[in-house]
């Protein structure tokens, strides 16, 4: 499947895609780990920071698109959902993965 059918499908599953948006984020959390033996392990739960600090989207409010790169603290990653949303329940933001370009 495509990662645009994918985010479609995410959409679908909304109640209001109107106010979706394009945005990145620094993952602050999970730090990568790597032993003596080359072993990579990931400690900590997921925290994105977003708009210079301003916004702190944690595990909760955070959904991985599946089949998307794994991610660690020192990334950028690109999000799409409602970042300024404050009412309880509301919708999750979905990480589409690692931004390897600037967007």
């Amino acid at each position: 499947m495509s990662w645009e059918h994918a985010i479609a499908r995410e959409l679908k599953k909304r109640d209001n895609p109107v106010y979706y948006a394009w945005f990145s984020g620094e993952v602050t959390s999970p730090v990568q780990i790597t032993d003596e033996e080359g072993n990579v392990s990931y400690s900590g739960p997921t925290i994105v920071s977003c708009f210079d600090g301003a916004v702190q989207l944690r595990a909760d409010r955070l959904q991985q698109l599946p089949g998307a790169e794994p991610y660690h603290a020192g990334q950028r990653v690109a999000l799409l959902g409602h970042p300024f949303a404050k009412e309880p329940g509301s919708q999750k933001i979905l990480i589409l993965g690692v931004v390897t370009d600037v967007i």
